[in-house]
């Protein structure tokens, strides 16, 4: 397939209307579009990929129309081969030259189709301000196991990067990332402070008691309304747990320090939590 024979398969894809909605699809035709691409084999692929530009530009939706619905022709084939060789294809760019709203897209696209195969590249991206988000979005969809890469990452990540590893590490309930985790909930970045003890309080390590209650003793603002429901979370995967007496020293906390009726509420809560 050449470059024009590929063109032409795109100017086949719907074309937006003025709302920017696909109201005219026409089903059968964007699949066997699409499944001419995949015949045409990687270096097709590779050259459909090459014709995502930057959003700003415009132009190129029926491209990535036209990749997205190749990726899920891939995806029903269940082949596993052609599902690594597509993700393949996806990656390469990936850390390149090319725009990073263009490699946002191509990590949502390996996000919804890509292989394992794609964790090694998306966790070097991490460290990426502009590509952690999507990066660390995709590997948590990709495979359940991608603790072990976010927790190798965060002792040199800084910024938002760090906040998100932080927040994966936390979603994933990752035991082994307490020790580093801990370190973050003393940062100078408030938001990096609130993340680590709201990634803390899901793990749910009675450990980190002493931690996230002082960080509910923060003066009035949002860390001191996120610490008081980072001991109310804690509190409640104790008493789950069964370890009722560590969850009581949390919530005996909020019900004598939350009595102005603004925060009466907390106190309501934690009496709630048995």
């Amino acid at each position: 397939m050449d470059l024009d024979q590929l063109k032409s398969l795109i100017d086949q894809m719907p074309q937006a209307d003025k709302r920017g909605m696909y109201s005219q699809i026409d089903k059968d035709k964007v699949e066997q579009a699409a499944a001419e691409v995949f015949k045409a084999g990687p270096e097709a692929w590779a050259m459909l990929i090459d014709q995502v530009a930057e959003p700003d530009k415009g132009g190129d939706y029926q491209a990535r129309y036209l990749l997205h619905a190749l990726g899920l022709h891939v995806s029903k084939l269940k082949d596993a081969e052609q599902r690594k060789k597509f993700t393949a294809a996806l990656c390469k760019p990936l850390g390149g030259d090319k725009p990073k709203t263009v490699q946002a897209f191509l990590i949502q696209e390996v996000q919804y189709y890509g292989a394992a195969d794609a964790m090694s590249v998306l966790a070097r991206l991490l460290g990426d301000e502009d590509l952690c988000d999507p990066a660390a979005m995709a590997m948590l969809a990709i495979s359940p196991d991608s603790a072990a890469l976010f927790r190798q990452t965060l002792p040199s990540a800084k910024g938002r990067c760090k906040r998100m590893i932080i927040q994966c590490l936390g979603r994933l309930k990752d035991d082994a990332a307490v020790g580093e985790i801990q370190k973050s909930a003393s940062d100078a970045d408030v938001d990096i402070r609130i993340v680590a003890v709201w990634a803390l309080a899901n793990i749910g390590d009675a450990g980190c008691a002493d931690l996230i209650l002082k960080a509910a003793q923060t003066p009035a603002g949002w860390e001191r309304v996120q610490g008081a429901k980072a001991c109310l979370m804690l509190a409640e995967k104790l008493t789950a747990a069964g370890q009722k007496d560590a969850a009581a020293r949390l919530t005996k906390y909020l019900q004598e320090t939350r009595t102005d009726r603004t925060e009466k509420y907390v106190a309501d809560a934690a009496g709630r939590i048995r």
